[in-house]
């Protein structure tokens, strides 16, 4: 019995210092700092890291990974899924998306946006909503945008290089 109890007090001991009860989930302008469920956001993941409050303002991070998506449909699901959330830095990565949706990232608050090894179709409405918010960085790598007037190289089935 004891042994029990001694099991049920250590797993909410890890319970709570994975998430403290008194943690702040919402920024100054009321955008949700905490993963939404997954299923909003698949195939891209969400994980937030936890600070002890001594050492960092922030309390905690949010992070989201989209990787190796081929279909704007399913990317511009999964980033709407983001929408009303603050998401200190947003990861595309081995992607291709023809068709990015204009204003593709309104209502999200993105702090830092790395786009690597990753080809973009776009209208100068895709990162409107981005630009002139509160994202401080944008970080490309190895990635290829192409605008709507102008054509990206297509491979002999149509896909783009």
């Amino acid at each position: 019995m004891n042994s029990i109890l001694i099991i049920i007090s250590l797993l909410s001991v890890c319970i709570q210092t994975v998430q403290p009860e008194w943690i702040e989930t919402k920024t100054e302008l009321g955008f949700d700092r905490k993963c939404p469920e997954e299923h909003y956001i698949h195939p891209c993941v969400c994980e937030n890291s936890f600070y002890d409050y001594s050492e960092n303002d922030e309390i905690f991070d949010t992070f989201v990974y989209c990787k190796e998506i081929h279909n704007a449909e399913v990317m511009k699901w999964a980033i709407f899924g983001l929408r009303g959330h603050h998401v200190d830095t947003l990861y595309i990565e081995h992607c291709r998306l023809p068709d990015i949706p204009s204003k593709l990232f309104f209502d999200i608050e993105i702090k830092t946006l790395r786009i690597k090894h990753t080809i973009i179709l776009v209208n100068e409405k895709t990162f409107q909503r981005l630009f002139g918010s509160k994202t401080e960085q944008t970080f490309l790598s190895d990635s290829k945008f192409c605008s709507t007037n102008s054509s990206c190289t297509k491979d002999y089935y149509g896909n783009f290089i």
